[in-house]
């Protein structure tokens, strides 16, 4: 069972992925972290996020594709033991020069742990982040 979320970012794909694509700059980004600390560069990096009400995680950086603007990243451990495992894949694609559509599809592990709070808490959050990845290409542009 996937969960996908789309969204339409008023952006050129190359200013969305100049962010999307730095695993290791989620905070300009994500609003709700504490921390983020990488390990390593490139494929294979891992960055263990903290977010403000204490939940934490640890991501690896599988693939990144400049060519098909895909980021792919997975749940390697977690204060939420159901979720290790999650994989997930934001791919941008140009939906004119100057807009960037985001497809984000995230596909949980098959786990006893996994309830329905959990998945409906995905379903929430994911929109909402790609919402935050379009405030901050506008903050960029606007600073630029």
């Amino acid at each position: 069972m996937d969960i996908t979320a789309r969204g339409t970012i008023d952006r050129p794909i190359d200013e969305v992925w100049a962010i999307l694509s730095d695993f290791a700059g989620l905070q300009e980004w994500h609003p709700g972290l504490s921390t983020c600390e990488t390990e390593g560069s490139g494929v294979g990096s891992l960055r263990r996020v903290t977010l403000k009400d204490g939940r934490g995680a640890t991501e690896r950086l599988d693939e990144l594709d400049e060519s098909t603007h895909t980021l792919v990243y997975s749940v390697t451990e977690s204060v939420r033991p159901a979720t290790i495992g999650l994989s997930a894949r934001i791919t941008l694609s140009q939906a004119s020069e100057t807009a960037t559509e985001v497809e984000w599809v995230v596909s949980p592990p098959e786990s006893d742990g996994l309830t329905d709070e959990i998945i409906d808490g995905m379903r929430a959050y994911y929109p909402s982040r790609i919402q935050n990845l379009a405030d901050a290409a506008h903050r960029r542009a606007d600073a630029g």
